[in-house]
């Protein structure tokens, strides 16, 4: 196509016409890494260009390529001081939308502090530097889509390590955007409502998906397909095998990224043109079979580019392939092959940046409106960029929630709040009544439960003094108005509660503002005058805890309700345990009846009840009992292998069952204060679940505890059930 009628259809025909009739004259320098391309236009017609090549012996400085442009200038003819404006090759400075910029203070600025060595990073100082020789401090200078541009979608900056964001920058847009431009009339599509995929296929390799008159995706040079001397992607697991095992290097890594993979990595050299000519021209059958071999490798990266490019917004109207490796019909055909027969497909071999300077700078000089700033630009895109980064970067779960077979063991307490959410989803959300709801803790962990946006697992009936319950709710943030919370005053909290509870209203009770004792004792005797007090019913505590070195949970009882219990009290205390155990799906729980011994001692009446209990457990199939045992044999291995234990519990038990209360708080406390240990803590043995919260517990454990009093009531809600649908 002659270079006329290329122009014309970059600048659009009204504006072709317009600029043909000023007869703008522009000059563009479009540095590279071993020559200054310039070219001279006047109107729509290219009337000179040159490429100062830069000698190897000579240091590659602006001021010489400056010098390289003048005496070209002065042999063509051509005055700098007659020019209507420059047109440079943009460099590396801050992400911008598409788009032709003035060279401002602030550009300069960000030009001069890039971390990156780049050839393009000349092009603005030659053109000011030119400037500065014309004598005229008003000529326009500017730079049209550098290679910064960043148009792409939220969506497409998205990885699978949030940590890790993609953008639009490092692709080739001048070219891009000119040959899109170019051959959409050629579909007679208009190019700004066309959505095209386009493979720049040269010294760089990259890929964009044009939609609309955005660059709304792209797979940059450094990232995306293997080039002359870039490997692209690769295997990321290899890789870092590779780097462990010592395969691989950081600084073999980055060269292969940067400046020596790709091509120059298979085959040595970094032309293809030379590569195919070899293969004519002296190859052995082998070398021809490699090459074959490596051709076949790059139209199939390609390809698969291509048609990655083309998922999303749509089918496109067609693909284009451009850049100086297009040229060969050998690769091109290549690339067809795969994709072709999808999508209609075509080449623009070659590069087309000076032109599409050109007429970026022509456009601006007929229409002044459609210069962009580019401070507001760069700043407007960065304040878009943090927004979209707060996105990306914030989670849904807090905490890891993974996904892990229903009934399988809980590990820790955040898979027992996520398998209660579970649970809570497949039957309903259960009401909690706080006891004495004017209580900071209680609020806090109602509020904890109730959040959304985070494991909404309750709804809370807040039983109490109405004024100060409010009072405190909005301290710590608690909605009142949500459908999750209800106050209920009540003088008497806790009879409140269970007139609730008797009323169906609520599933589980909450230790608030009342003593514990205050609140037991009623429950108790609301039970048992009620006829439903279970046989043999104790009250016991039961804390569950994380052991994150062996992935798994191990349970406390009893640390704050018993405080001398006898042999038959411990075996209540134990099923009730047990009853915990289940809900946790552990299958055969490993208890151990803790003592300062291992051996039975009849002056230590803990080993005597020990010894009891484990023999009266031994024929049990659904746990394994032993005792006596001390605390250290029954949770480490080790101390148990070197204390030459023989029993099945070798420091793995599921339950301590503690010989009373002094024991059993001493190790609650070892655990939560001095270890720093979460833990999930409930009371149970008559039915109800109930709930005790205090001012140390951290917001996991007031979160836990109340998602293990609920796996409790459904756990003992589907056994009702059960015996119900049994004796129909």
């Amino acid at each position: 196509m002659p270079p006329r009628e290329v122009f014309k259809r970059l600048l659009g025909p009204d504006m072709a016409r317009r600029v043909e009739a000023e007869g703008l004259r522009v000059l563009v320098v479009n540095p590279g890494s071993t020559s200054t391309k310039v070219a001279y236009l006047e109107g729509i017609e290219k009337k000179a260009a040159f490429a100062a090549h830069i000698r190897p012996d000579v240091d590659d400085t602006v001021e010489h390529r400056v010098e390289m442009v003048l005496r070209w200038l002065a042999e063509t003819g051509i005055d700098l001081s007659a020019l209507d404006g420059i047109a440079a090759r943009g460099g590396l400075i801050r992400p911008v939308p598409g788009g032709t910029y003035a060279i401002s203070p602030e550009l300069a600025e960000d030009l001069s502090r890039t971390r990156l060595e780049h050839a393009s990073n000349m092009g603005i100082p030659i053109a000011l530097a030119l400037r500065d020789r014309s004598g005229r401090d008003a000529l326009p200078v500017t730079t049209t889509d550098p290679v910064v541009i960043d148009e792409t979608e939220l969506v497409s900056r998205m990885t699978g390590l949030r940590e890790i964001k993609t953008d639009g920058t490092s692709v080739h847009y001048l070219n891009h955007r000119a040959v899109i431009r170019l051959s959409a009339w050629e579909f007679g599509i208009d190019p700004d409502e066309a959505s095209v995929v386009s493979a720049h296929l040269g010294g760089g390799i990259s890929f964009l998906r044009h939609h609309r008159g955005r660059a709304v995706r792209v797979i940059n040079a450094f990232s995306g397909a293997p080039g002359p001397n870039r490997c692209g992607a690769l295997p990321i697991h290899d890789v870092i095998m590779g780097l462990r095992e010592q395969r691989l290097t950081l600084d073999e890594l980055s060269r292969g990224v940067f400046g020596e993979g790709g091509l120059l990595s298979l085959a040595g050299t970094n032309d293809f043109k030379t590569l195919l000519e070899f293969r004519r021209h002296g190859a052995t059958p082998e070398q021809v079979a490699k090459i074959e071999l490596i051709l076949r490798f790059f139209a199939q990266k390609f390809g698969e580019h291509i048609l990655a490019m083309a998922a999303g917004w749509g089918r496109p109207d067609y693909i284009c392939l451009t850049g100086d490796m297009s040229q060969s019909d050998e690769l091109a055909d290549e690339i067809e092959r795969r994709v072709g027969g999808l999508l209609p497909i075509v080449r623009v071999p070659g590069s087309l940046e000076a032109e599409s300077l050109a007429a970026g700078m022509a456009k601006v000089l007929v229409r002044p409106d459609l210069l962009r700033d580019y401070a507001s630009a760069r700043d407007e895109l960065a304040a878009l960029r943090r927004e979209e980064n707060r996105r990306i970067d914030e989670p849904v779960f807090r905490k890891p929630v993974l996904n892990r077979p229903v009934g399988s063991p809980i590990r820790n307490l955040d898979e027992l709040i996520h398998a209660t959410r579970g649970m809570v989803n497949r039957f309903f959300v259960p009401t909690i009544a706080i006891a004495g709801s004017d209580n900071e803790d209680a609020l806090e962990a109602a509020r904890r439960a109730s959040e959304r946006g985070e494991y909404r697992i309750a709804r809370f009936l807040l039983v109490g003094d109405e004024a100060r319950t409010r009072a405190l709710a909005a301290e710590v943030g608690l909605d009142l108005d949500s459908e999750d919370c209800e106050v209920v005053p009540a003088a008497d909290p806790v009879a409140r509660c269970l007139e609730l509870y008797a009323e169906d209203r609520c599933q589980v009770i909450m230790k608030g503002a009342v003593k514990t004792a205050e609140i037991l004792g009623p429950v108790f005797s609301w039970l048992k005058e009620s006829g439903k007090l279970p046989a043999h019913a104790l009250f016991s505590h039961v804390a569950v805890f994380p052991r994150s070195s062996v992935k798994k949970v191990i349970i406390l009882t009893d640390a704050g309700v018993n405080i001398d219990p006898d042999r038959e009290k411990k075996e209540r205390i134990l099923e009730n345990a047990l009853f915990v155990a289940r809900s946790l799906n552990l299958p055969v729980p490993r208890v151990a009846v803790i003592s300062a011994i291992e051996k039975v001692n009849p002056r230590i009446e803990s080993s005597v009840d020990a010894a009891g209990i484990a023999a009266a457990y031994a024929d049990r199939r659904d746990c394994i009992v032993e005792g006596p045992l001390s605390f250290d044999v029954a949770i480490d291995p080790e101390i148990a292998a070197e204390k030459g234990y023989q029993g099945r519990i070798q420091g793995d038990a599921d339950i301590l069952v503690m010989p009373g209360i002094d024991a059993g708080n001493v190790a609650y406390k070892s655990l939560t204060v001095s270890s720093g240990l979460n833990t999930a803590g409930v009371i149970v043995g008559c039915g109800i679940p109930i709930v005790l919260s205090s001012r140390g517990d951290s917001a996991l454990t007031k979160l836990a505890s109340i998602a293990l009093s609920l796996r409790l009531y459904f756990q003992r809600h589907q056994v009702e059930q059960e015996k119900a649908s049994g004796a129909a």
